[in-house]
């Protein structure tokens, strides 16, 4: 299946630090509203949550998953990238209301709209 290309670049844009974008996605009948944000905020995003939670060696271990990300580069960090530059994999958001950090594959989102659904 064909990746959907607007949602590829919008990931891209965060993985490289370029802002972050309000989404909301619909995935096997369920919804996931907030911020998509690149690997690198969401790895030290579970990081940090894992410290606060006095786990600290699981915090320790997705920061170090984070710096492997950063050197070797797994997911694409350039928003401009060359047409034969492989596919993203997965979706990092940062959830609504705190709710917590979510990840999926990209080619699982079944729909996706720009902002956070409406109260």
């Amino acid at each position: 299946m064909a990746q959907d290309r607007l949602l590829s670049a919008w990931v891209r844009f965060a993985n490289a630090g370029l802002g972050n974008i309000p989404v909301t996605l619909w995935v096997g009948g369920s919804t996931v509203s907030g911020t998509l944000v690149s690997v690198d905020d969401y790895l030290d995003g579970i990081a940090a949550e894992a410290e606060q939670a006095d786990l600290h060696e699981l915090g320790e271990a997705y920061r170090s998953l984070a710096e492997q990300e950063r050197v070797q580069g797994i997911e694409p960090f350039s928003f401009r990238l060359p047409p034969d530059t492989p596919d993203v994999t997965y979706v990092h958001v940062r959830e609504s209301g705190g709710a917590g950090w979510w990840r999926g594959r990209i080619d699982a989102v079944d729909g996706y709209a720009f902002g956070p659904p409406e109260s």
